[in-house]
């Protein structure tokens, strides 16, 4: 009973759920950065995909 295909199903779902949290964490913290983060206030993303 300690490793059934019901508990075993729910915890690659608790994993998967939570792997996917910090991903889309991850692109919203790039977002933002790229967005705009630098002293001046203005950081262009186009920039940064041109010519990193």
């Amino acid at each position: 009973m300690k490793n059934s295909p019901v508990i075993l199903a729910k915890a690659h779902r608790n994993l998967l759920i939570v792997i996917s949290a910090g991903v889309i964490c991850a692109l919203l913290l790039a977002a933002v950065m790229l967005g705009g983060y630098n002293p001046s206030g203005r950081y262009i993303a186009q920039n940064v995909m041109l010519s990193p």
